[in-house]
């Protein structure tokens, strides 16, 4: 519901039809035209929204993501490098903040907003209790724009060159394939 000055307040439920955080996410990528920015501490995106974000990349709309180098579980950063090396190859710039973050907002076109508790995940976006701010308030979304270059400014950008993954790790994601949508 509308709460004022261009910002409106989301609730989102498990239930089929109801999980309208999922759902307006993926709107507002689907139209987006300039850019795309994405901060969550996880991400191991529905299949929706991956093929938002990499559709989003063939209309050529810049998107840049910001995650932990390291999360609190390991099975999800070794789910995470899986969607971001796709991503990162795909055109997506992908920075690595050095602490674990807990911020979870998402700004599309530096106009519209998302701030709130929904993470980047399959867990988050279909299965729980999420709330969001949302809108197109100026001071909202700039806010939110200064906050995401301060913590790029202190993180590393993803390297395709430079990235390994171990052979451990390769073994280790293909065998959690089959859960990634109940993380």
């Amino acid at each position: 519901f509308y709460v004022g000055m261009g910002l409106s307040y989301l609730a989102s439920t498990p239930r089929v039809g109801k999980r309208i955080v999922h759902k307006k996410l993926l709107e507002a990528i689907k139209y987006a035209r300039e850019s795309v920015v994405l901060v969550s501490p996880y991400f191991v995106p529905t299949e929706r929204l991956q093929r938002a974000i990499s559709k989003a990349l063939s209309r050529g709309v810049q998107v840049r993501m910001l995650l932990p180098e390291a999360c609190d579980h390991r099975v999800l950063d070794i789910a995470s490098h899986a969607y971001t090396t796709l991503l990162v190859k795909k055109g997506a710039q992908v920075f690595f903040h050095p602490q674990m973050i807990h911020s979870k907002y998402f700004i599309i076109d530096g106009k519209w907003g998302m701030l709130g508790s929904a993470n980047l995940d399959n867990m988050s976006l279909l299965n729980n209790y999420e709330h969001e701010i949302v809108g197109q308030n100026e001071y909202f979304v700039k806010v939110l724009s200064q906050n995401f270059e301060q913590l790029v400014s202190g993180g590393r950008k993803f390297d395709l060159a430079k990235e390994r993954t171990s052979f451990k790790d390769k073994i280790f994601g293909l065998l959690v394939r089959p859960i990634h949508r109940f993380l």
